[in-house]
């Protein structure tokens, strides 16, 4: 008998293992989908789809959608280069900024993720300078970092 229920308990503990049905998640951190931002010299735009969790790219001219890959856990932002092959993703929820490599048409690709506690919630890049800027909304500071595939933090303002 003592069995029995220890075998009763264990399938119970393995049925709800804390995986969730796309219905239950938790709302999106930000909008549903960000605004397109334009990517590989205008051949493509990039945008984070918040409910699903992705960044999508898709062809500048047919619209079609031509990649994407999951984007954390609470993705609100993208900014990418025009020039190069960088996007950079920011995971609100995860308190994180992810980088992806584009490698033309097809699926990015996760090359690292920087830990940015404070909620960033704003990605603006500086062209000119190389560098960009997240802003964290619980602080309301502004980090400041390079624009490449190892960003790191070069400076905080408030």
């Amino acid at each position: 008998m003592r069995r029995l229920a220890a075998t009763a308990l264990l399938a119970g503990a393995l049925a709800g293992c804390g995986s969730a049905g796309v219905d239950r998640l938790p709302p999106p951190a930000g909008p549903n989908r960000s605004s397109p931002v334009p990517a590989l010299g205008g051949a493509l735009t990039a945008v984070v789809d918040g409910r699903a969790r992705l960044l999508e790219l898709y062809d500048a001219r047919t619209r079609r959608r031509v990649g994407s890959a999951a984007a954390g856990i609470g993705p609100t932002q993208v900014a990418c280069l025009r020039r190069g092959g960088w996007c950079w993703v920011l995971d609100t929820r995860g308190g994180a900024l992810l980088v992806f490599k584009l490698h033309g048409r097809g699926d990015p690709e996760l090359t690292r993720r920087l830990y940015l506690p404070g909620m960033p919630d704003a990605i603006s890049v500086d062209r000119r300078r190389g560098r960009l800027r997240v802003r964290l909304s619980a602080s309301g500071e502004v980090v400041e970092l390079p624009a490449h595939g190892r960003p790191y933090v070069i400076r905080r303002t408030a």
